[in-house]
């Protein structure tokens, strides 16, 4: 049995860190991607972030400088996501 729990918070870690990885890489190309709708309904769907949250995070993205957001590396985007929106 302990072992089939830590195969289950392997897979969760694995997963949270899978969906962190998936959303860094989308805001890191947003400008070309997305829709905010689209944006929203990805995070929704996919990612299994709520509406408003993607909602709050498309806005924050849009009100960084756009050198911020174009020089930002996964540590800065990881960071931001987890301090703003509470997304590790």
């Amino acid at each position: 049995m302990k072992h089939v729990k830590l195969f289950e918070q392997f897979v969760n870690e694995s997963v949270k860190v899978k969906k962190l990885d998936t959303l860094i890489d989308v805001l890191s190309n947003l400008e070309d991607a997305f829709t905010e709708e689209e944006f929203v309904e990805f995070g929704e769907k996919d990612l299994k972030i709520s509406p408003e949250v993607m909602t709050n995070v498309w806005n924050g993205y849009w009100d960084l400088g756009a050198m911020d957001r174009l020089h930002f590396n996964i540590a800065d985007w990881k960071n931001w996501l987890k301090k703003n929106y509470d997304i590790v």
